[in-house]
């Protein structure tokens, strides 16, 4: 710094510069003075400056505002010094620039003479790297992004890569006496900027990844790297970099974190856990994956169990323990789907049911490595026990009707008719199934209720009896039906009646309803069967009106014997066909002679 004031620098007429005296104060700097090689420089007349139009502090670029806050304080230590400073002049396009200045205390104030100068027209602090043969086949051929800069950060030197992403170069030697502002996008070369700023400040080295825009607009990134330079008495004359193409890595992990997030949103719609269960040749196992489900399933979190399985093998109820492990080394050895029921006893749970399914492959160590879900069906396993005593229940039931029945061969045979019904109805889902309470609440129904009544099971469960009945005989029948199962009616129950009922779509039809009654400690349950009849009506209407067809035949061929036994035969057929005992024995005598 030499002690002639920048207002009268010689230099002044060769580079694009320009001049400002300030009166520092508490507040904003005042301008007492300007060049007019301020156009120049910075666009604006300098006219604009000196009536207040345009103000210095407001071109500054805001990332710089904390050398602009030291340069305008006027309880700023240091007399003389320089600066980078990053202004916006009437272009638009940022411009870098050297500052000089020197303060001065005056009887009106603190005053700053300060020099800007345009960063490419001044001398460089370090020779442009085109100079050496060695350094420029380099540059010609490394597949690295490699730049030097001075302490102004205008390019002394940058490898063919980087033009790649640099508008309007076309040779590295293109980007020589320029700054990042004039080859970059204006957001790409403040990020490169803010870098720079840190070695200039004394940091070692400046890391960070970072976007990057090439000429065809594509996006990528780089791993962006920058080293101080400092010639032979330690002074700080520059820097260089090295940037590192990795979009592809970025890219691979974006996708691997999105596809990780994808797993993650549908596993939390997956009813227990989705996970991969590891076993090593030496005998260690661990679920490398587990969804959030392993805190539900075994009440422990995935990641304790990523590294050891040892916390999910203790939940496993102990006789169950063995032929779970037998099934896994079962399956590891065939590679066979392993698929396993289980209990586990959980500490807050207690006993559950377990059900794991999963798809076994070879590892290239030697071990294997499952893919599977597991479920909760513990409900499922209360619900088969449930039947299983609702099974046990209607057993000692049909036991107890066969024991009152006077005729043995009266009950055998309503005991075949009814199991005879019965094995038909499991096998067709032809009859409706109806379990109530003593309340006439519906606590059981099978499909073939569903079918004929038109009611999903989720629908008519807790609903009263009497729904499915026309609403003119509810108050005469319902109560009936109450009654005879709240006292065990034998007229009503074990025997068996034609009603009237009604489907969901308000439809009504003839059908057979038989009752029967038991118990759970001491609470009055009632199964009826019910068998739509609408076609057994249409039936016999049939039947009828057939017979009293013939019946008028046979009058009007009174005389002719054989078609009259013809006729007897074909009435004793249609009587036995209905159930009904042959009406002419004297054709049946005649057969048996």
């Amino acid at each position: 710094m030499t002690t002639e004031s920048p207002l009268t620098s010689p230099a002044a007429t060769a580079l694009r510069e320009a001049a400002f005296r300030l009166i520092l104060t508490d507040g904003a700097p005042r301008l007492s003075a300007v060049s007019d090689g301020v156009q120049a420089l910075l666009g604006y007349p300098a006219a604009d400056f000196r009536s207040g139009q345009r103000a210095l502090p407001s071109l500054i670029h805001p990332e710089d505002r904390d050398v602009a806050d030291a340069l305008f304080s006027p309880a700023s230590p240091g007399n003389e010094g320089e600066c980078n400073l990053r202004l916006r002049p009437a272009g638009g396009r940022i411009l870098c620039v050297k500052g000089r200045y020197r303060r001065e205390v005056t009887a009106g104030g603190v005053v700053l003479e300060l020099l800007l100068q345009d960063a490419k027209c001044l001398p460089r602090t370090m020779a442009d790297a085109h100079t050496s043969p060695m350094f420029a086949a380099m540059m010609e051929n490394t597949d690295d992004y490699i730049y030097f800069k001075d302490r102004n950060h205008v390019f002394t030197g940058a490898s063919q890569t980087l033009v790649a992403l640099c508008s309007p170069a076309t040779r590295w030697t293109d980007l020589l006496g320029q700054t990042d502002y004039d080859v970059f996008p204006e957001e790409f070369a403040d990020l490169y900027y803010r870098l720079e700023k840190q070695i200039f400040a004394g940091l070692t080295v400046a890391h960070e990844e970072q976007k990057t825009l090439g000429k065809d607009g594509k996006a990528g990134w780089v791993d962006n790297r920058k080293y101080p330079i400092r010639d032979a008495s330690g002074v700080l004359i520059g820097l260089y970099g090295i940037a590192r193409d990795i979009t592809e890595r970025r890219q691979a992990e974006d996708n691997a974190r999105q596809s990780h997030e994808l797993l993650a949103n549908l596993t939390r719609l997956v009813p227990g856990v989705v996970y991969q269960y590891r076993l090593f040749p030496d005998g260690r196992s661990a679920f490398p994956y587990s969804s959030p489900g392993m805190n539900d399933i075994y009440e422990v979190k995935p990641e304790e169990v990523r590294e050891d399985a040892t916390p999910v093998f203790g939940r496993l109820h102990p006789e169950d323990y063995g032929r779970v492990g037998d099934l896994i080394q079962e399956s590891a050895r065939t590679l066979r789907t392993f698929n396993c029921e289980f209990r586990v006893l959980l500490p807050r749970q207690g006993l559950r049911w377990r059900w794991s399914q999963a798809q076994p492959e070879r590892m290239e160590d030697g071990g294997t490595l499952w893919h599977g879900i597991i479920s909760d069906i513990t409900e499922r396993k209360q619900a088969e026990a449930v039947f299983q005593q609702n099974q046990a229940s209607a057993d000692r039931m049909r036991r107890a009707l066969l024991s009152t029945l006077e005729d043995q061969k009266r009950a055998e045979a309503a005991v075949r008719e009814r199991e005879a019904r019965y094995g038909a109805m499991v096998g067709s889902i032809a009859d409706a199934i109806i379990s109530a309470d003593h309340r006439g609440r519906i606590t059981g129904w099978n499909p073939g209720a569903e079918h004929i009544f038109g009611y999903p099971e989720s629908e008519i469960l807790s609903r009263f009896f009497a729904r499915l009945l026309p609403p003119r005989y509810h108050k005469r029948q319902v109560a009936d039906l109450a009654r005879a199962v709240a006292e065990g009616t034998p007229r009503v129950i074990g025997t068996t009646m034609e009603l009237v009922g009604r489907r969901k779509d308000g439809r009504e039809f003839p059908l057979k309803i038989s009752l029967s009654e038991w118990q759970i400690d001491g609470q009055k349950f009632f199964t009826a069967i019910v068998r739509d009849i609408t076609e057994e009506k249409a039936a016999a209407t049939n039947l009828a009106a057939r017979m009293e067809e013939l019946r008028r035949w046979q009058g009007a061929t009174l005389g002719r014997e054989g078609r009259v036994l013809e006729l007897k035969r074909e009435i004793n057929a249609l009587h036995v066909r209905h159930g009904e005992a042959p009406k002419y024995s004297s054709v049946l005598k005649e057969g048996q002679e």
